[in-house]
């Protein structure tokens, strides 16, 4: 066992000569979390473990709803929460899909949480039926927000400011 621990040891040391230490530091530094949910906070690393699945712009959007709901942590969001609350623009089946691996990881009951509200009983199977009946909603009721989907250039100015937050957290 510790001729393993040693061996990894030497080849994590081989891999920040080839790439370089403030590369891996950047991936393995909570400093630089994508993912930040009041005080807990999961690099790249860190959520790749977890999930299985890369970090990037999902890992933000997370971040986002978190904030959003002034949650402290994922079990705190969990609580919080609710299908309807996360159906926002963006916020996709990747997205939801991070978020359940995430929950499962700190052993929360996803199904549980998915099964909230009325949608079960409206016919709603799937993450993407239910978004889309949240914002057929939304488009009757005439709650769009300010610079929403139908506002001229919306979709350029969106695509920009999308990619500007992405390179400022340093995804390409």
């Amino acid at each position: 066992m510790a001729d393993r621990r040693q061996e990894a040891v030497n080849g994590f040391a081989h891999l920040k000569v080839f790439c370089g230490a403030s590369t891996i530091a950047h991936y393995v530094d909570r400093a630089n979390a994508p993912l930040v949910c009041g005080d807990q906070r999961l690099s790249y690393v860190d959520i790749a473990q977890r999930t299985g699945l890369p970090a990037g712009r999902t890992a933000r959007l997370i971040s986002e709803a978190a904030a959003g709901h002034r949650a402290k942590s994922l079990r705190d969001l969990y609580d919080k929460s609710s299908p309807s609350s996360l159906a926002v623009h963006g916020f996709g089946s990747g997205s939801i899909l991070m978020l359940f691996r995430l929950w499962e990881f700190e052993g929360l009951d996803v199904n549980a949480w998915a099964k909230q509200g009325d949608h079960w009983r409206d016919g709603f199977t799937t993450w993407v039926t239910y978004k889309k009946r949240e914002q057929d909603a939304d488009t009757r009721t005439h709650k769009q927000p300010a610079g929403g989907p139908r506002e001229k250039g919306y979709r350029k100015r969106a695509l920009r400011e999308q990619k500007r937050a992405d390179r400022k957290a340093g995804i390409s």
